[in-house]
């Protein structure tokens, strides 16, 4: 699984460039009420270093695989984990983690610099972080022949220009993937606490039950110099 989910991440975002190449669509967005509280199945909190001497040992550690995280800068800071880059680059940390019961995704994080030009809106699908979570085991056709097959996918990212709760559909996994705004022109440096609800976003999109958790990554693209701070990730029942 681990080989697939990096494989299409990288893959779309490579192929992400071109207004041509956008295929836009409005979607119903779970927006969280007031409600009780739900409880953590699952969090990994960004700013427990341990003994890792690095943030890539860090990663390792905890299980994640990494493709291209060379081509960006990592650093370590009291509340998080640093994602930079000066360059256009793609870089992805993949943790395969089966999460039963996972109902929601709960993300602490920050952009502190946005990558110029982003903009879902315009096909240029840029983003300073985003956070991708996969459902299932069941693979689904990319749509190109160099790109191996993958399970469902929604990837979270906070945005400039997008409306924030739109979803937005990519020339490739077309059927089986959505990549969502979860914030939009949030000023830079300010956190974001995201909390977005699986279930029925998954059912609204894809017409059918959602399958468990099977995996979450990170994923940086971006267009020449961005950074953003990441503080924690958790999956609520």
């Amino acid at each position: 699984m681990l080989r697939y989910f990096i494989f299409f991440k990288l893959i779309t975002c490579a192929f992400s460039e071109g207004p041509d190449q956008k295929a836009l669509f409005e979607s119903f967005y779970e927006v969280a009420e007031p409600r009780e509280m739900h409880d953590s199945i699952y969090k990994l909190n960004f700013t427990i270093h341990g003994d890792a001497t690095t943030p890539l040992d860090w990663f390792k550690m905890h299980g994640f695989v990494e493709k291209f995280a060379s081509q960006i800068n990592l650093g370590f800071r009291d509340d998080g984990i640093i994602f930079e880059t000066r360059n256009k680059r793609t870089a992805v940390f993949v943790k395969q983690l089966n999460i039963v019961g996972a109902t929601r995704i709960k993300v602490l994080w920050k952009v502190l610099k946005y990558p110029a030009g982003a903009n879902w809106e315009e096909g240029n699908s840029y983003s300073a972080i985003s956070v991708n979570v996969a459902f299932g085991t069941e693979k689904f056709p990319s749509g190109h022949f160099f790109l191996p097959a993958a399970p469902r996918f929604f990837s979270l990212f906070p945005g400039q220009s997008e409306p924030e709760g739109k979803f937005y559909q990519h020339k490739y996994y077309r059927e089986s993937s959505r990549h969502i705004c979860i914030a939009s022109s949030i000023p830079a440096g300010e956190w974001i606490n995201t909390e977005f609800e699986l279930p029925q976003n998954f059912q609204n999109t894809f017409g059918i039950p959602m399958p468990s958790v099977s995996g979450f990554g990170i994923a940086i693209h971006t267009s020449g110099k961005s950074k953003a701070l990441l503080k924690s990730i958790e999956f609520l029942q």
